[in-house]
């Protein structure tokens, strides 16, 4: 699923995700003209839904404002894209 997070605390939202017990992906970049990385989709982060009934405690994750939804459920995105995104990032994370 997709989440929303604050402005630039898109690192923040994941480790408090994982704290929850979340598998995350954050994929990160580095500018041309820039010295630190930042993240591919500003403001937003995906994250593995453990169970289909407990997507509304992302909610109370720090850093995170909420799901994406499709309605009254979370949007899903497919885990074929999700392992491409995780096979570009490699082992650091950075695109």
């Amino acid at each position: 699923m997709v989440v929303k997070t604050k402005p630039k605390q898109e690192k923040t939202a994941e480790l408090s995700l994982q704290q929850q017990g979340r598998t995350t992906l954050l994929p990160l970049f580095m500018p041309l003209l820039g010295k630190t990385l930042q993240a591919l989709f500003p403001t937003y982060l995906f994250c593995q839904l453990n169970e289909i009934g407990q997507w509304w405690t992302i909610k109370n994750a720090v850093g995170c404002v909420t799901p994406i939804m499709r309605g009254s459920m979370p949007s899903i995105v497919r885990q074929h894209i999700i392992e491409d995104m995780r096979s570009l990032c490699a082992n650091t994370g950075v695109v």
